[in-house]
């Protein structure tokens, strides 16, 4: 009996590692995409304008692929800041979780180019930011599994309220759990962002549950107790 709770102890302590490095790692990553690349796309799509203005005043016919090049760097640039927001940190002091929860879906939408709702009028004052991160990542993790395996043409996600809990649902119309990586039985992922979001909800005391979505595709719900956010 001792043995299994050393055992139990020690996987957790690894996933706690595991999860800290992934979110320094995700949050290096955002910073470096903000930073370092976006500034050399703004630099390429600068250069391509003046270069497209040279050829245009000598009646070149380049010109036109000239601005082309900018175009395309300005749509690279709108594409590399919105990765960039939803690896970046969460700033509860600056828009609140909820707004950046619907700023995530919307942002998502744009990238995948799949279709995505977010519904909820439920207002979280978190002052908990660790708890609050990981309540964001669940519904990061769940929306993006299900824009990227599903084959989902809609992808909902609603914030609900229920007694002291706060309750998040993404429901997709996709292709459901028997082609998923999850066991149908316990809800268990074989895959490692299920598995993530499972240590995720046990950190947070809270209720993750897979589920079919009676209209065709997969529920992913997560009941968190309010407290839990510092609310």
């Amino acid at each position: 009996c001792a043995k299994i709770i050393r055992d139990i102890t020690e996987r957790r302590r690894l996933e706690r590692e595991i999860l800290e490095i992934s979110d320094r790692e995700k949050q290096r990553l955002g910073q470096d995409l903000h930073d370092d690349l976006c500034q050399h796309l703004v630099g390429i799509s600068m250069i391509s304008n003046i270069l497209a203005e040279q050829l245009a005043k000598q009646a070149l016919p380049q010109a036109s692929e000239a601005r082309n090049i900018a175009e395309l760097a300005r749509h690279a640039v709108d594409h590399a800041r919105s990765l960039a927001r939803g690896l970046s940190p969460l700033r509860l002091d600056e828009d609140g979780l909820v707004p950046q929860m619907a700023l995530l879906v919307s942002v998502t939408e744009r990238l995948f180019r799949v279709p995505c709702c977010f519904e909820g009028d439920v207002t979280i004052e978190a002052r908990n930011l660790t708890a609050a991160t990981h309540f964001y990542r669940i519904m990061q993790e769940a929306l993006h599994n299900a824009v990227k395996h599903s084959q989902a043409t809609k992808v909902c996600v609603r914030l609900t309220t229920e007694g002291n809990h706060f309750v998040l649902t993404v429901a997709d119309n996709g292709v459901g759990m028997g082609n998923a990586e999850t066991d149908n039985e316990t809800g268990e992922g074989s895959g490692l962002g299920m598995h993530t979001m499972q240590y995720r909800a046990r950190v947070l005391g809270a209720t993750l549950e897979f589920g079919e979505n009676p209209g065709g595709g997969t529920v992913v719900s997560c009941s968190v107790p309010r407290r839990k956010l510092g609310c």
